[in-house]
């Protein structure tokens, strides 16, 4: 197979194959995890938000597309955390890692906040990846991250995200 994701199987340590399942695991890790605190919050959803396993794959697999091609065109071996994070982030935006498989009359049975909660799941999601690349930062700075996290978002809700952009804010935390 040829192109750039003919260069996980061209790889013969296995070694990008590996990191790609490793990855894959960590994050349906990380989703569960947060689709359960929703839930036990948000007892009402419990039945109403899922994790979306294509989906997972579908980001996992595009934003390792990303890196290889980082690899490949730009001649960058060892690629920094916070293009990986700005380049996830960008690909689970884009394909929602949580979902919610609520109808119509369901929907117009929840209360205000649960509405916003149903339609902002994935950004819940989004603010627990961002958390789990910096769960070792100092006390000053996770103020300055909290803000950060809360602009992220913003932008991400507003069209306005850029991966580049964000890989160079995100290395000023790394």
């Amino acid at each position: 197979m040829a192109g750039l994701y003919g260069s996980v199987l061209r790889d013969k340590n296995h070694l990008l194959h590996e990191k790609l399942l490793s990855r894959i695991k960590h994050l349906e890790v990380l989703a569960t995890a947060t689709q359960n605190r929703l839930c036990s919050d948000f007892p009402q959803l419990k039945d109403n938000i899922s994790l979306s396993f294509p989906n997972l794959l579908l980001a996992v697999s595009r934003y390792y597309n990303d890196i290889i091609a980082y690899r490949a065109f730009h001649d960058i071996q060892i690629v920094h955390r916070s293009k990986m994070l700005a380049h996830l982030i960008k690909w689970v935006h884009l394909n929602p890692v949580i979902v919610s498989n609520i109808s119509r009359n369901q929907y117009k049975a929840l209360s205000h906040e649960e509405r916003k909660i149903i339609l902002s799941v994935n950004y819940f999601f989004i603010s627990n990846l961002i958390g789990y690349f910096y769960n070792n930062i100092s006390e000053a700075q996770s103020d300055n991250l909290e803000k950060f996290i809360g602009d992220t978002i913003y932008y991400l809700k507003t069209g306005t995200y850029s991966e580049k952009m964000a890989s160079l804010a995100f290395k000023k935390f790394l």
